[in-house]
C-alpha cells in the first residue's frame, strides 16, 4: 500500500443523522457542505472532509470491541477534555499522556457510540 499519501474522507453511519448533525456541528464544529441524498451529507470538519450517513443500525461496542475511530487534532487538548466533560460527552477515557510526554489524548463517543479521539498539546 505504499500509494496511499493521506486520508481522503472519513465516514460515519448512524441511527439519527438530526441527533448526529446536532452533535457534529454544535459540539464539534462540522461544515455541512451538501446533502447527499436523504440520509447523508457531506462537510468538513477542521480540515477532514467527513460523511455522514443515517438510517444505519447502531452495533453496542466497548473499548475493548470498537475497532475503528479517528483521532481530532485539537489545538488545547485540556480545553477539548474539560468541554467533553462538561457537555455530557460520553467518555471512553479520561485525559492521558502520550509516549512523549507533550501530547495527551482522551477518546468519547458520538450519539450513535462511535468512537472518537482528540489528541493535542495541554497549550497555555
Amino acid at each position: 500500500m505504499e500509494m496511499i499519501s493521506s486520508l481522503a474522507t472519513a465516514a460515519v453511519y448512524v441511527q439519527d443523522l438530526n441527533e448526529a448533525l446536532e452533535f457534529y456541528e454544535s459540539k464539534l464544529g462540522f461544515k455541512k457542505i451538501r446533502e447527499m441524498g436523504p440520509s447523508g451529507c457531506w462537510g468538513t470538519l477542521g480540515d477532514l472532509p467527513l460523511y455522514i450517513e443515517g438510517g444505519c443500525s447502531r452495533l453496542e461496542t466497548s473499548k475493548s470491541t470498537s475497532r475503528v475511530s479517528f483521532v481530532l487534532r485539537v489545538p488545547n487538548v485540556a480545553l477539548a477534555h474539560r468541554a467533553a466533560v462538561l457537555g455530557g460527552y460520553s467518555l471512553d477515557a479520561e485525559l492521558q499522556p502520550l509516549g512523549d510526554g507533550k501530547t495527551f489524548w482522551f477518546q468519547f463517543r458520538d450519539p450513535a457510540g462511535n468512537m472518537l479521539e482528540a489528541a493535542g498539546e495541554i497549550g497555555v
